[in-house]
């Protein structure tokens, strides 16, 4: 563990990863500066950080900002880019994450990270509820919504994180006993410049586990399963094509997992809540991670019955004059609103759009084509959009979500699904996709109390 007392410590970033690192250097004696280009929207946070003893400043940064500093902590949200951050690694100064500088406090027996492309949110969830279906003690933090710095003085059995290539890049002790990797699909091409540097970015996930250590890792997908080639610890595959000899497969409609022993069922296929071949494999993996901790079969089993998913993940909100309203705001990517498009076998009115992160939609032409009677467009990425889907479905222009759903209701016929799964980032209109998925909720339960 960490010593920063009478340390300096710069905190570049104070979204809310950036404030809980903040606090928990305080909360440790480190002498805490925080800086963030933003000003407006922060001054709650700022005046709470000078409570605790957190010299601040926002609006931008300032040439002595490094000076005597021991340690820069970034927030997810600053790129290595930013010209601080870049001024600390020349100067030699400490460049961390907050994910890194929690785990370097932390006191949970057993550490779990789950990254991929999509279905992060899903399994780490998923894996806390099966954990404390067991009676196994478990917080669920990180890329999820709630920083790991603010959970590391628990001392539980299991901390389940979720991780993403934004904290990945920043690692450097972060060590989990139990890593998972879901997939691997291009995501944030703006970021990191090509889809190698960021499938790269994933593997990192296993860089710091050794022998005893265990990585979970999709054998359906080559480009994650590629990684298990030089993990060092054990590998349990999962799948939902093939069975396997070791790890989690689904096998004449029954969900089977084996450690290498004697190979064990844990429920029906068609039993579980969540729906989707996708959320099929977020559930294998889940169910392994279990397994190794010492959950039961039967537990599991009933945790599986009851699990209905997170908020914004294909959430259905209303219906309303015989059309069925699903809010998939979480769907920032193109990978994403293809496992959202197929999952509906209803005509389909699509509401999609935002701020575009170099993504490459021709792939979902065939599913637009064959699913999609009207797609409404929103945000920066509405002209990208229209480009590609003009040729395989009607297409209309909104100016904001609220106008886009009184659109899509116009559009919709009864037995027909209004879907928001944006394919995009939400940082154009929104703070963040719970944002965005929070105002179209309000805006179709508004509908549904006018038609009342």
């Amino acid at each position: 563990m960490e010593n920063y007392e009478h340390k300096l410590v710069l905190v570049v970033g104070l979204g809310r990863s950036g404030q809980a690192a903040a606090s928990l250097l305080a909360r440790k004696g480190a002498q805490v500066k925080a800086v963030d280009l933003r000003s407006q929207g922060l001054e709650e946070v700022a005046e709470s950080l000078g409570r605790q003893g957190v010299d601040y400043r926002l609006g931008g940064y300032d040439p002595g900002d490094l000076a005597g500093v021991d340690l820069v902590v970034v927030s997810p949200g600053v790129p290595p880019t930013d010209k601080l951050v870049g001024a600390a690694y020349k100067a030699g100064i400490e460049v961390v994450g907050e994910l890194e500088l929690a785990y370097r406090h932390l006191k949970a027996e057993k550490l779990i990270a789950v990254t991929g492309s999509n279905g992060k949110s899903t399994t780490t969830t998923l894996v806390g509820a099966l954990l404390t279906g067991a009676g196994i003690s478990n917080f669920v933090a990180g890329n999820i919504g709630s920083p790991l710095s603010s959970f590391v003085d628990l001392e539980v059995k299991a901390a389940v994180v979720e991780v993403s290539t934004f904290q990945l890049e920043t690692t450097i002790q972060f060590h989990p006993d139990i890593a998972v990797l879901l997939n691997i699909t291009p995501d944030h091409i703006d970021r990191h410049g090509s889809f190698e540097e960021y499938a790269r970015l994933k593997g990192r996930i296993f860089s710091t586990q050794t022998e005893g250590d265990i990585a979970v890792i999709n054998f359906d997908d080559p480009t994650a399963w590629n990684f298990s080639m030089s993990c060092s610890g054990e590998v349990l595959p999962f799948s939902t094509s093939q069975k396997m000899e070791v790890g989690a497969w689904l096998e004449e409609g029954f969900i089977w997992v084996n450690r290498g022993e004697d190979r064990t069922f844990v429920c029906p296929a068609d039993k579980v809540s969540l729906p989707g071949l996708h959320n099929m494999e977020n559930i294998l993996a889940s169910s392994l991670c279990a397994l190794v901790l010492g959950a039961e079969p039967v537990s599991m089993s009933m945790t599986l019955q009851s699990f209905s998913g997170l908020p914004h993940r294909i959430e259905l909100v209303a219906e309303i004059d015989g059309v069925l309203y699903f809010n998939d705001s979480k769907a920032t990517n193109v990978v994403s609103m293809e496992k959202a498009l197929e999952s509906f076998s209803a005509p389909l009115v699509v509401i999609a759009g935002g701020r575009d992160k170099g993504s490459d939609f021709a792939p979902l032409a065939p599913l637009v084509k064959e699913r999609v009677k009207s797609l409404v467009l929103i945000g920066e990425a509405a002209k990208k959009l229209e480009e590609v889907f003009s040729v395989y479905t009607h297409i209309l222009r909104a100016s904001d979500l609220a106008t886009a759903v009184r659109v899509s209701r116009e559009e919709a016929s009864p037995g027909d699904v209004v879907l928001l799964s944006p394919g995009c980032a939400s940082f154009d209109q929104f703070d963040n996709f719970e944002h965005r998925g929070d105002l179209f909720r309000e805006e179709v339960l508004k509908m549904k109390e006018e038609g009342r």
